[in-house]
């Protein structure tokens, strides 16, 4: 149902989801993407879906749902993913987790490594606008001016998400000036730019920081194997849109991209209870492969 209304002097439509066209789109997430829409999470797809409709010109959920069933290239599909994905993160969350990889983590699994002893890989899942990957180079550069890491020790970050529109942003590392404001000062000047004109609200990443994340669209939904084996894999506050079932899809999923020594962080309001795995707790939240892996 769409209903005119006055917004200023433009006309505003507001699209209402029926119990039937939410049921549909709940089907279809989930077996698209693993997010599970709860009937309480009803109201915020029709918010974000009438956004999206109002931008694209579309009449209403008939039509947004034809639009998907008859486009073979899936970019309508991957657009209402898109706009239902939660995409909330900020700098340094959840901060205990960054120093531990730096005094804790890297140094253990740099002591075991045999080959390519230089090298660390770190997978962040589910990364969104960009900010844990950029978070986990910034914490890396500074641990090794303090001499925690050896300095040729280097840091390679793949940052995946289902969304390619908010990847798109990551990748800019653009972002409005108030989320650093609580920053130390020395950490933005060092890997922040001020924007000028224009972007006078803005800052970017600092193109040291920018070039050592590579981004790439990824559906946690079906493995990550051909990014090969990774150290260190974040997947924070991801889960807690999965239900069971999707959770052990992904989670087994993950575990194919880990070896003997490496290490996988969850967030702190999630748990892996309730799901078959092999990896053994190393602290709180954090995971790695028990004997035999």
């Amino acid at each position: 149902m769409a209903q005119a209304a006055t917004e200023g002097n433009a006309p505003f439509r507001y699209h209402e989801i029926s119990d039937t066209e939410f049921e549909y789109l709940r089907d279809l997430i989930y077996r698209e993407a693993g997010i599970n829409l709860t009937p309480q999470k009803k109201l915020l797809a029709q918010t974000r879906l009438g956004k999206l409709m109002r931008r694209r010109n579309i009449s209403g959920y008939e039509e947004l749902f034809s639009m998907i069933q008859d486009d073979k290239s899936g970019l309508a599909l991957e657009m209402v993913i898109d706009a239902i994905s939660t995409n909330h993160t900020f700098f340094f969350r959840e901060d205990a987790h960054f120093k531990l990889l730096n005094e804790e983590i890297i140094p253990d699994i740099l002591s075991k490594k045999k080959t390519n002893k230089q090298l660390i890989r770190l997978w962040s899942a589910g990364c969104s606008s960009g900010e844990e990957p950029y978070t986990a180079i910034i914490t890396f550069l500074e641990a090794q001016r303090n001499k925690l890491i050896p300095p040729d020790t280097q840091l390679e970050v793949v940052g995946t998400d289902i969304s390619k529109e908010i990847l798109d942003k990551a990748a800019a590392g653009l972002y409005p000036a108030e989320v650093v404001e609580n920053l130390d000062y020395n950490l933005k000047k060092k890997y922040f730019q001020k924007g000028r004109g224009s972007y006078h609200k803005y800052v970017r990443i600092k193109p040291s920081v920018n070039e050592k994340v590579t981004f790439r669209r990824h559906n946690l939904l079906f493995p990550f194997s051909d990014f090969g084996m990774f150290d260190i894999i974040i997947c924070r506050n991801v889960m807690i849109y999965f239900d069971q079932q999707t959770k052990q899809k992904v989670l087994d999923n993950m575990l194919q991209s880990m070896h003997t020594d490496s290490f996988l962080i969850i967030g702190h309001s999630e748990s892996l209870n309730n799901i078959r795995h092999s990896l053994k707790t190393y602290r709180p939240t954090i995971f790695r492969p028990k004997e035999g892996f």
